[in-house]
């Protein structure tokens, strides 16, 4: 195009190229308009030694190239900077959770576990939103909320029919626990201290004696633990485990 605009085309850059067909010349003109803007600058093709137009066409374009490189290398710089602190965050996790695998004897599926918990944490970033949430204004932070959470609340059927408020305070709390296959919550007798909530897969109550045979299946958005709950801390209330037999055979009645 700036050949094309000169008074005289052989006073242009296209003069040693005259004998090329359109196709290359574009060829040559990209490659020419890639090298400047991303400051390469080869030298072997030099448009702007030749007419006044084709200088200031340059002029231009290595202002561009210089500017967007500029901005390109500052954020990449940017998400690298943010890629490593989180990793490094991460790696200093999983050096205290080795440090305790090797002094404390941990069993492997504990270890194994922790760590793929630990990973998947660090995947979700959950905590640092939620800690720039607590920071704004009530009203701002219960709007926010809504949004922040709305998978959360709309799927589990606890939360259908609270306030937004109740809503905006309780989600945050939540966190999320995950489960490898055939893996257990939690067995009869323990002290329980946690409300669960069902976001997804598959999960219920079993029978260890008999092949773990499922007798109450819990549905996503269903929430489960209310009543071993209120059983541990009447557990730990009573004095004597004849008590504690009377009480949960009332609870089962």
């Amino acid at each position: 195009m700036m050949a094309q605009l000169s008074e005289d085309i052989e006073d242009s850059w296209m003069a040693p190229y005259l004998d090329m067909d359109n196709s290359n010349l574009y060829v040559t003109s990209i490659y020419f308009t890639v090298t400047t803007i991303t400051t390469v600058g080869y030298g072997d093709i030099s448009p702007g030694d030749t007419t006044r137009l084709e200088r200031v066409f340059c002029i231009f374009i290595m202002v561009i190239g210089v500017i967007a490189f500029s901005f390109a290398s500052g954020s990449l710089a940017s998400i690298i900077q943010n890629y490593d602190t989180q990793n490094a965050k991460l790696a200093e996790q999983l050096n205290i959770l080795d440090k305790m695998y090797k002094d404390y004897c941990l069993p492997l599926d504990l270890y194994s576990r922790l760590k793929q918990s630990l990973r998947f944490n660090s995947s979700q970033s959950i905590d640092d939103m939620n800690r720039f949430v607590e920071e704004l204004p009530h009203n701002l932070k219960i709007e926010v909320s809504l949004y922040v959470h709305e998978e959360t609340y709309k799927n589990i059927y606890f939360l259908k029919d609270k306030t937004m408020s109740f809503i905006a305070w309780i989600c945050p709390l939540l966190k999320t626990y995950l489960l490898s296959p055939n893996e257990y919550v939690y067995f009869e007798g323990d002290e329980i201290m946690n409300l669960q909530f069902m976001k997804d897969g598959s999960c219920g109550f079993v029978l260890p004696k008999y092949n773990n045979t499922k007798y109450i299946n819990v549905s996503i958005g269903c929430e489960f633990g209310v009543e071993d709950i209120i059983g541990s801390i009447l557990k730990n209330e009573l004095a004597s485990d004849d008590d504690w037999f009377q009480v949960k055979d009332r609870m089962i009645r």
